[in-house]
């Protein structure tokens, strides 16, 4: 398992999130391959007038991609960088599932805030509270 980093706004841990939002009855996205825990449902967002995008990379690699405010199951494994990136002035690192290192999308931070965006094949929605 990947350890724990203060990835995420407000350094909270991934077993703080689901706890909290299991209280309000919340659904979450998991690791399609390992089953953990990676983003609540509620924290989608809309990024440069969508929730979705699909991109492609220079390696000719096609993404379909949702944005997320956070995603405390995933660990970043890149530094950051502003190269090809997909939203401009944002730079991205890597994100993977901190249970089992699948690539599950990048983190995006910029002058405006961070926000993650995770590949949505890679993910899967559980609930009623996903935990």
């Amino acid at each position: 398992m990947i350890p724990c980093d203060d990835d995420q706004p407000d350094g909270t841990a991934l077993a703080d999130w689901t706890s909290e939002t299991a209280s309000r009855n919340v659904r979450w996205y998991h690791c399609a391959r390992c089953d953990t825990p990676v983003t609540p449902e509620d924290a989608a967002i809309n990024v440069a007038g969508s929730h979705e995008h699909t991109f492609t990379n220079p390696n000719a690699h096609t993404f379909h991609v949702g944005c997320f405010t956070v995603a405390p199951g995933t660990s970043p494994v890149s530094a950051d960088t502003l190269e090809h990136t997909w939203f401009p002035g944002y730079a991205w690192a890597i994100v993977v599932c901190r249970s089992c290192s699948t690539h599950l999308g990048w983190r995006f931070r910029g002058d405006a805030g961070t926000f993650h965006g995770l590949i949505l094949d890679r993910i899967r929605l559980f609930g009623p509270t996903g935990v």
